[in-house]
């Protein structure tokens, strides 16, 4: 007989030790998080002021720079006024449907009014809320204490975290991503949502709604999944509905999220200049197996190095899949849940919950393949005209989810079976994994260049500085070379979205970059530059703008700096010479 059970004090105070052993469990998951990713980081070296992608090749992670700066001054990200001139910014015209990431930004603006050091804290912030998402979903589903920490803190440091960067910060910052998992699991296996799972469900598909597109899409595909299978096993009608009340959840959340935008495209005429997708896109930016099961690019261990940069210099259709390596840990979890796909053995309704838990994290996996690989049914839609979503790779976060949850699931039932006399045994084990698994998927690459990203910030923000103190507030600038918003290639050595360098340092200037790609600004912008030169410089001065920038890195050589220089005089030089400024006002 348990003794506490006949002792009502003991019964009074159970809940409150619960509490707070939950409280310890969840509070020390996302503190060991802060002191891996400092770690992992080197973060004592960085100047928190300075994006930690504010390199030459930042390319996206400027966007999302300019995205923090706009929710500072404006409040939200669907108008700048600053950008775009003669026009504005308006981004309700190309949708970026990401509003989790855009409150964070509004929240985390109360405290600090700085872009760079915003934005990082959101980055930073990402990975103790993904262990403490991942941590609860893991209890929920029925893992121990020390099998929740290591799948957490696997799952918080993927190469995909570190890979997406600030680039593709939405993607990076997946905490929503685990608390859908447990009521998926629970809707294929036919187990009762409690009401635990359930709030949880409900809080995970709305948020995964709100944080990216694209999650959005494989969330409904994985439940739609999980209700197939647990209808074609029991004819499960609870399932179901409980499936149909998440689905609403998810997809009432997202058109309330784009709902804005599709009111401005009611009022507003097409714009067939946005989001043109090839059907081949599919396919270049699919799932590639191999590259899930490689060693991560720049591995610490020089022979595994090289293996995956052998493998990136040779393999076709090599982007920005190479995100979704898994790590050895959960490579182990990946070919055991395909394994047991492959060679399973009958349904058996009367199986212990656990093996029916592996069975469906098989069945998802696989679904999943099946969809996102090279020639699968995603990349196989495009061809018919479904062009919304292009990078099936980027399904891997869901993948490794699946694959680190069952090597959990079998970690905790070998130390509950064999380690339990003394459970720091079980502990003890599972650190060791851990370790392994966080030394093979961090690789030193991920450390920031501090030093060169910090000079080429301070030199921008000198140089910009300098025209403020020579222009009147709301004079307009014109920005060479001429690029268009959004998604445009590479102009010489120029990336996309990098001209938005000198907005960022401004807090008096507005700047013709941003100007929408087949709207009147942007036209506009167009047309000028197929005039002579001598009469688009005089219109562009008859339009309002008062100085003329340019990036030497957009021009393969001198000629248009040379034209300026005998029409306006000697410009201003940024420090690091790259940048330059021709005054018009005079």
């Amino acid at each position: 007989m348990d003794l506490a059970m006949s002792n009502p004090e003991a019964i009074a105070h159970r809940p409150r030790s619960m509490i707070w052993s939950g409280v310890a469990l969840y509070c020390g998951t996302g503190l060991l998080s802060i002191i891996i990713v400092i770690a992992s980081l080197s973060l004592w070296r960085a100047d928190l002021r300075v994006p930690f992608d504010y390199r030459p090749d930042g390319h996206d992670a400027f966007v999302n720079m300019m995205l923090a700066k706009t929710v500072i001054e404006t409040g939200w990200t669907w108008h700048n006024p600053n950008l775009g001139a003669p026009g504005t910014l308006d981004l309700l015209d190309f949708p970026i449907p990401q509003s989790l990431h855009d409150a964070a930004f509004f929240c985390l603006s109360f405290f600090t009014h700085d872009f760079g050091l915003l934005l990082n804290l959101y980055f930073l912030l990402a990975f103790p809320l993904i262990a403490v998402t991942t941590t609860l979903a893991a209890r929920q589903i029925g893992l121990g204490a020390a099998a929740s920490i290591l799948v957490a803190q696997l799952f918080t440091f993927l190469p995909f975290h570190f890979w997406r960067g600030q680039g593709h910060l939405a993607l990076g910052a997946y905490y929503a991503v685990p608390l859908i998992l447990p009521s998926i699991l629970a809707i294929g296996s036919g187990v009762t949502l409690v009401r635990s799972k359930r709030l949880t469900g409900f809080v995970g598909f709305a948020l995964v709604a709100l944080s990216s597109p694209y999650y959005a899409a494989f969330a409904a595909f994985f439940l739609f999944v999980a209700a197939f299978a647990s209808y074609v096993r029991r004819h499960d009608l609870v399932a179901l509905k409980a499936a149909a009340a998440m689905a609403g959840i998810l997809c009432g959340t997202f058109f309330l999220q784009i709902s804005p935008n599709l009111i401005y495209a009611a009022r507003s005429r097409p714009n067939p200049a946005l989001g043109i997708r090839g059907p081949n896109e599919g396919d270049l930016y699919a799932l590639h197996l191999a590259q899930m099961l490689l060693p991560v690019p720049g591995h610490r261990i020089s022979a595994l190095a090289n293996v995956r940069a052998w493998y990136a210099i040779n393999a076709p259709m090599v982007n920005e899949n190479e995100a979704s390596t898994l790590g050895v840990v959960g490579s182990f979890g990946f070919l055991i849940l395909l394994f047991r796909m492959l060679f399973r053995r009958s349904i058996n309704h009367s199986q212990p919950q656990w093996d029916a838990t592996l069975d469906l994290l098989a069945v998802l996996l696989l679904a999943g393949i099946l969809l996102a690989t090279v020639g699968g049914l995603g990349p196989l839609l495009n061809y018919f005209g479904f062009k919304m979503l292009r990078a099936y790779n980027r399904i891997s976060i869901f993948l490794a989810m699946f694959s680190l949850f069952a090597v959990g699931i079998l970690i905790d039932r070998f130390t509950t079976r064999y380690l339990r006399a003394n459970p720091w045994h079980g502990a003890g084990f599972c650190g060791l994994i851990l370790c392994i698994g966080l030394l093979d998927q961090i690789s030193p690459q991920v450390i920031p260049n501090y030093v060169q990203n910090q000079a080429d910030f301070v030199s921008d923000a000198r140089f910009v500085a300098s025209i403020e103190t020579r222009m009147p507030a709301g004079a307009a600038i014109f920005q060479l070379p001429l690029m268009a918003y959004p998604e445009s290639p590479p102009v010489n050595e120029l990336g996309d979205y990098e001209l938005f360098r000198g907005y960022l340092h401004s807090s008096t200037l507005r700047w013709s970059y941003g100007a929408i790609k087949g709207r009147e600004a942007s036209q506009w912008q167009r047309s000028v530059f197929a005039l002579p030169f001598e009469m688009s410089m005089a219109q562009i001065r008859a339009r309002g703008f008062s100085g003329i920038y340019l990036d030497r890195r957009g021009f393969r050589d001198n000629t248009a700096e040379m034209a300026l220089r005998s029409l306006l005089g000697p410009p201003m030089v940024s420090q690091d010479g790259r940048l330059l400024f021709f005054n018009m006002s005079h």
